[in-house]
């Protein structure tokens, strides 16, 4: 496994300024976003499209700091029900695929989406619950004329272009646990597969390191963020919280620091377990702590990763 980060969350900085604090703090990968159609900051998505001396400069500038691109994300709703939002969504996945095919990296970040309650819908029905009997209705439509048929298509574009898709499971979207992930693999292909980011599990209550061995090798990707459970507040909201995150003193959960929600004895068993299944992907470090600046945070992250991670993906059976 390798040590990576998401360099989205440094778009405040020059792009030679983050790749060199990433590569000294430990660093080997970056997973670069595609969002607003600007790409490490400098570069526009359309010009890389169309220029092989354009890409080859943005992944020299990666390389001369010791780094290489890990994954692409571009986390949107493409089965929004208002059109022209889902098309920019849609049109920004596929550009986005196209240039991890030129650029040699084999995977894309994303949501699965989240349509609306039927046709005619205007804005998306994010369903929890299975009573009243409406809410299996509005599911049974969506997964069956939406999600599935959307993500069919898609995913021969993404084969043909030999890119896979990974799912984050985030709320608000339809695919939001392991269950519903296996769902749309099971239907679709292996082609589709998790990003999994612990964070959007734990406020769930999901047993992490079950997750991790029920997707086995679904696992295309991970994102390293924690999640802290604020027992003062869960008395007042619970976990389904629309508390706004600027007002993070009032929520029931916040996203953290690793080893800010759980402690560093969990991502020890987490790191474990994925090496358990299989997994020899990058651990992406998500910085979205509001305690802790990017810098700061990312760093405390990488070192404790650092600290846990496996030195070798190989298993050692030296005794034997």
């Amino acid at each position: 496994m390798k040590i990576g980060a998401f360099l989205a969350c440094f778009d405040s900085w020059r792009l030679d300024d983050a790749l060199s604090f990433l590569r000294d703090n430990g660093a080997e990968v970056v997973e670069l976003s595609t969002f607003g159609r600007r790409v490490a900051m400098d570069y526009d998505l359309d010009a890389l499209l169309a220029s092989a001396t354009l890409r080859d400069e943005l992944a020299g500038r990666v390389a001369a700091h010791g780094l290489s691109i890990s994954s692409l994300s571009c986390h949107g709703n493409p089965l929004h029900p208002q059109a022209e939002i889902a098309e920019a969504q849609i049109g920004l996945f596929r550009a986005t695929v196209s240039l991890a095919s030129q650029l040699g990296v084999q995977t894309v970040v994303d949501f699965s989406g989240c349509p609306g309650d039927g046709p005619n819908a205007t804005y998306p029905n994010w369903v929890t619950c299975a009573w009243p009997d409406d809410f299996p209705r509005i599911l049974r439509w969506q997964w069956e004329e939406a999600i599935i048929p959307y993500w069919k298509e898609t995913a021969k574009f993404c084969d043909d272009q030999g890119v896979r898709v990974a799912l984050e499971m985030h709320p608000g979207m339809s695919v939001y646990n392991p269950r519903n992930l296996i769902r749309l693999r099971d239907a679709v292909s292996p082609t589709i597969g998790a990003n999994l980011d612990p964070s959007h599990l734990i406020w769930q209550q999901i047993d992490i390191i079950a997750a991790i061995r029920y997707l086995g090798d679904a696992i295309h990707h991970v994102h390293m963020k924690d999640c802290e459970l604020r027992s003062h507040q869960l008395g007042e909201v619970g976990v389904l919280d629309t508390t706004p995150f600027a007002e993070w003193d009032r929520r029931g959960w916040l996203y953290r620091t690793l080893g800010h929600g759980r402690s560093p004895e969990f991502w020890k068993q987490f790191v474990t377990a994925l090496k358990e299944v299989g997994y020899t992907g990058t651990l992406s470090v998500e910085h979205e702590d509001v305690l802790y600046d990017a810098a700061d945070g990312t760093a405390k992250a990488i070192a404790l990763i650092s600290a846990i991670r496996p030195a070798s993906d190989e298993l050692n059976t030296w005794w034997n």
